[in-house]
């Protein structure tokens, strides 16, 4: 049997952020009610990150976090996120937002 989520649109939202910094987004998120968040980790570069002794960026980690929601939501919680996760300020990461074209519910049995 399957079920439809015709009736709403969503909406994603991509933080990439210092290591360390991704759980208090998504403590955060799940105390205002939001479900459907991921956190892991992935290692690259920026430009303007420091060099090694050869020239070659520095390869760091980094913490990505990823949280669908209602689109009437998105717009506010977007704007929340950016000052909580102080993005206002030089190197604390960044963060976009998509318009999800599909989705499809999943549930997470928890260890009785």
């Amino acid at each position: 049997m399957t079920k439809k989520f015709a009736h709403k649109k969503f909406k994603t939202i991509t933080l990439i952020l210092n290591k360390g910094e991704g759980s208090k987004i998504v403590n955060k998120m799940y105390e205002q009610g939001h479900t459907m968040v991921d956190l892991h980790s992935a290692r690259g570069s920026h430009i303007g990150a420091p060099t090694d002794k050869k020239g070659k960026p520095l390869v760091t980690e980094q913490e990505v976090v990823t949280c669908v929601v209602p689109e009437t939501e998105a717009q506010q919680l977007f704007e929340d996120l950016y000052l909580f996760a102080k993005l206002n300020h030089p190197n604390h990461g960044l963060m976009y937002m998509e318009s999800l074209s599909q989705i499809v519910p999943y549930n997470l049995q928890t260890a009785s």
